[in-house]
């Protein structure tokens, strides 16, 4: 049978006093701690535990976990119940922070829900965890402490404001989160938006047949099937490419009309006509401005000198 450690346990393996609450109902009443990290370079074996624990942490361990492993060197928050099994080493013993254990029988129901919630939004593929800033980690810091000192009041309604602040603990873990998201999602628009204009440009190369005629050829064009106006693409594609819209259309274009000249039979008529322009005359002066020569003094093979 797995192995799996109690909180009574935990105390022990720890070095901590057992809580009386603890040793009187054998382990079995509700609970829940709020401790400092201690200083200390250990390790905590690899398996799992019949107790919840949130451990806010200044970093400095590698994670062990069923899949694989975890280098975390700045501060952090950790969200772990009895479902993941993980262990890991120290290897910073000056480390700063707070844990708060608690075991399932001191969760209400809709806060088990709650912290089922911010372990799937954390969600890594190895264990919930989020990664913090400075001041993000002052702020959870101060949560604990707050939380430490109602843990050590005897007041009235001690239980409901302690499930409060474990519930304010996850809640701005999320918060955290999805604001990364939101950065995450605003950082990569332009990429996306740029590489939508690419797929678009080159999804119509190669030409197959004379009598196929290409639909998008300005700005415009693609900025109505990108649902952006067509100034903002103009400007994000300049800014991440360096080159204008209207530029890399015309080199994609022209690009084309060189591998049809040299590699089909089509008459120049018929190029010129599958790449967009009505009038042959225009696809030759297209062609001569961007070449400087004319689409048949292209095509016509180079004379060899004897």
């Amino acid at each position: 049978m797995e192995f799996l450690e109690t909180i009574v346990q935990y105390y022990r393996s720890t070095g901590r006093a057992v809580p009386d609450d603890l040793i009187k109902s054998g382990g079995k009443s509700q609970h829940i701690n709020v401790l400092k990290r201690q200083n200390s370079l250990r390790s905590l074996p690899f398996h799992r535990r019949d107790y919840y624990k949130i451990c806010l942490s200044t970093g400095g361990a590698v994670f062990r976990t069923c899949e694989g492993e975890v280098t975390i060197d700045q501060p952090v928050i950790c969200f772990t119940d009895p479902d993941i099994k993980m262990g890991f080493d120290t290897y910073r013993e000056a480390q700063g922070g707070y844990l708060s254990v608690f075991n399932e029988l001191y969760l209400t129901p809709d806060l088990k829900r709650e912290f089922k919630k911010v372990q799937t939004v954390l969600g890594d593929r190895l264990f919930p965890f989020l990664l913090l800033s400075g001041d993000e980690y002052n702020t959870l810091y101060s949560y604990f402490q707050l939380m430490e000192k109602e843990y050590c009041s005897t007041l009235p309604y001690k239980k409901e404001l302690m499930l409060s602040f474990l519930r304010l603990i996850m809640n701005t873990a999320i918060r955290y989160r999805k604001a990364r998201d939101m950065s995450d999602e605003k950082s990569e628009r332009p990429d996306r938006l740029v590489s939508g204009f690419l797929q678009l440009l080159n999804g119509q190369f190669p030409v197959d047949a004379p009598d196929t005629v290409i639909r998008l050829r300005n700005p415009g064009d693609f900025a109505a099937l990108l649902h952006v106006h067509v100034n903002h693409l103009n400007h994000t594609v300049r800014k991440l490419t360096g080159k204008s819209t209207s530029h890399i259309i015309r080199e994609r274009i022209l690009e084309e009309a060189m591998d049809l000249l040299k590699n089909s039979d089509w008459n120049i008529s018929e190029i010129g006509n599958s790449l967009g322009f009505e009038y042959v005359q225009h696809f030759s002066q297209f062609f001569r401005k961007h070449r400087g020569e004319s689409p048949g003094q292209y095509r016509k093979p180079a004379v060899a000198h004897v």
